[in-house]
């Protein structure tokens, strides 16, 4: 899914890739990242939640592999248990190996 924000085409990374790629039922993760693919990054926080957008530079090599997903995820939205242990059941052996 790609948004558009003020006049910027955003792809989600991270968390966001993962609960709508997955069709994840977990509770919404707090930050929800970005990828912008013009511009620079930015950050706007509103009440509990975070928005995140990330310059090009941060792009996946591949963003269809879960795992570089949830390692993004990991290193820049923190910690989501319950988004990690629905994604391991729905990801394949061949994923995960």
């Amino acid at each position: 899914m790609i948004k558009n924000l003020n006049e910027r085409t955003l792809e989600p990374i991270g968390y966001s890739a993962l609960m709508t790629d997955y069709a994840l039922k977990a509770l919404p993760h707090y930050r929800h990242s970005y990828i912008s693919q013009q511009g620079r990054g930015y950050a706007d926080t509103t009440g509990h939640r975070e928005l995140h957008v990330y310059p090009k530079s941060y792009a996946l090599k591949d963003k269809d592999d879960p795992l570089q997903q949830l390692e993004f995820a990991i290193k820049y939205d923190g910690i989501n248990f319950s988004i990690m242990s629905q994604l391991f059941k729905k990801l394949t052996e061949d994923q995960v190996a």
